[in-house]
């Protein structure tokens, strides 16, 4: 079993307590960090989070994920797919991981020319039937990631996600999240059915069920040193 990657994002609105916590972060043991840039007032977005990107770039030597995540997928921006575009593709100028939702991918008239590519499907109500055709659907986009996390309604959809990543061969590396209280043990074990990384939480969450970084980090150093030993 490989060990999973840890990812906090800093989804916070005031910008004293965004530097403060950015610098919590980089100063953590985590190994990435999420920007959810959708945390910023919409009206200001476009122009007024490029001068923040940069600065945040300096300021840190982890890998950043940008994410802006629109309302249907869970996130706090409510925009077209052709603005929502737009504003990806004046993204790209970064040399970090950018968050591409599936939902609005499917309708861009040119794809994204980025080999950092987060390629996402989130689900908020329920866990989908058509995971396979999901997971399918991703390899399309060629993405550095394939991230799916969805809200099981019973332990059984935590089991159908999690085999659902296992099962799927791709040269993509995989992030799987089942999300809430029922799917918190999915942010644990996934590196079990080939997930790359789990989302965790230093002081600001962006998802229901996500784990302490402290805690994650301890689960997860368990675990590897579990399956080391079953490889001897």
């Amino acid at each position: 079993m490989k060990k999973m990657k840890t990812i906090c994002p800093i989804f916070l609105s005031d910008t004293g307590s965004y530097w403060q916590e950015l610098q919590a972060l980089e100063d953590s043991v985590c190994d990435l960090i999420e920007i959810r840039l959708d945390a910023f007032p919409q009206e200001q977005l476009l122009h007024w989070s490029f001068p923040l990107i940069e600065k945040s770039l300096a300021a840190v030597s982890k890998p950043v994920i940008l994410t802006i995540r629109t309302k249907s997928q869970g996130g706090q921006v409510d925009i077209d797919a052709q603005t929502y575009e737009k504003w990806l593709r004046q993204m790209l100028r970064y040399d970090c991981y950018l968050d591409v939702e599936l939902e609005h991918a499917r309708q861009f008239e040119q794809p994204l020319e980025t080999d950092k590519m987060v390629i996402s499907y989130h689900d908020f109500q329920t866990t989908p039937n058509d995971l396979d055709a999901i997971w399918e659907e991703m390899d399309e986009y060629e993405a550095a990631i394939e991230k799916i996390a969805c809200m099981p309604q019973t332990t059984e959809d935590v089991t159908r996600l999690l085999i659902s990543c296992f099962d799927h061969a791709t040269s993509s590396e995989k992030l799987v999240i089942a999300m809430g209280e029922t799917g918190r043990i999915s942010r644990i074990i996934g590196g079990l059915f080939d997930s790359s990384y789990t989302f965790c939480t230093l002081s600001t969450s962006s998802a229901p069920g996500q784990v302490p970084l402290d805690q994650a980090v301890k689960y997860l150093d368990i675990l590897a040193q579990d399956a080391g030993k079953n490889e001897m």
